[in-house]
């Protein structure tokens, strides 16, 4: 078991809030999307009002379908509470720093590089993505995954650890998390399909024109 534990003070953040923005890095991968669309579905099942905040562009087509789920401009209210997922400085929210600025702000990140600047900060290298902090989280407030916000944590712990081809040694908790995620009903087969389905000809047949010009270099 994960010896991983979610910070009191966010816990306590989020209890006595009741407005949240829920902001992403800029360019958002399938780990920044997936958190937070699941903590936004979360708070509102508690009562709270979520609004999930990107400033795009969805460029992967893994993630494109999500994108209408966003807001790029949100409208700051005296109660709004700031929760930015999967990066640590405002300046990774690309157009949605300004809007965000000013906000008491908690920090959810995985990234060992981070320098968080929230006054409520998570930030734990050892997780494979934030997904898996934010079933942490979920746990942590009493509550157990939806089916839909136990898929769009699978999404994002897969797209992270490339469908668990860069968990290494000691890479248990990864597993304990995809476990839980499946047990809440996450499907891998539909999530595979989702990350690597619904390519085009057109694109494979690219991707062979570039390997068959691929050169090796430095004995390989």
């Amino acid at each position: 078991m994960t010896n991983i534990q979610v910070p009191p003070s966010l816990l306590t953040f989020i209890r006595e809030g009741s407005t949240f923005l829920i902001a992403g890095h800029k360019e958002p991968d399938g780990d920044c999307v997936g958190s937070q669309l699941a903590l936004c579905s979360v708070l509102n099942r508690l009562g709270k009002r979520a609004i999930p905040c990107s400033a795009g562009p969805f460029k992967r087509p893994e993630i494109a379908s999500y994108a209408e789920r966003f807001i790029a401009t949100p409208r700051q209210e005296p109660e709004s509470r700031v929760i930015v997922m999967d990066c640590s400085s405002l300046e990774r929210t690309g157009d949605l720093e300004p809007y965000i600025t000013g906000l008491p702000m908690a920090i959810i990140d995985h990234h060992a590089a981070a320098k968080p600047t929230g006054e409520v900060v998570f930030l734990e290298p050892s997780s494979p993505s934030v997904t898996a902090l934010t079933l942490l989280l979920i746990e942590a407030l009493g509550q157990t995954p939806t089916k839909e916000e136990a898929e769009l944590l699978f999404f994002g712990l897969c797209t992270d650890t490339g469908f668990f081809r860069h968990v290494d040694y000691g890479g248990e908790f990864t597993f304990e998390v995809a476990s839980r995620l499946i047990s809440a009903g996450a499907s891998p087969k539909r999530t595979f399909q989702k990350i690597n389905g619904g390519k085009s000809l057109d694109s494979r047949i690219l991707l062979g024109l570039i390997l068959s010009r691929t050169e090796s270099y430095y004995n390989g």
